[in-house]
């Protein structure tokens, strides 16, 4: 496991979280247009 990553908490279940929630705002502002042209692909 890197160094870094092992850093951002004291278990595996918080570095998980603290891992998703630094990408979390990018991943809100892309998933409504990645699903709207899924569902696009789709028809």
């Amino acid at each position: 496991m890197h160094p870094l990553y092992e850093r951002l908490g004291r278990d595996e279940k918080e570095r998980q979280a603290c891992y998703r929630a630094l990408f979390r705002s990018e991943l809100d502002q892309v998933a409504p247009d990645d699903i709207r042209l899924a569902f696009k692909l789709r028809k």
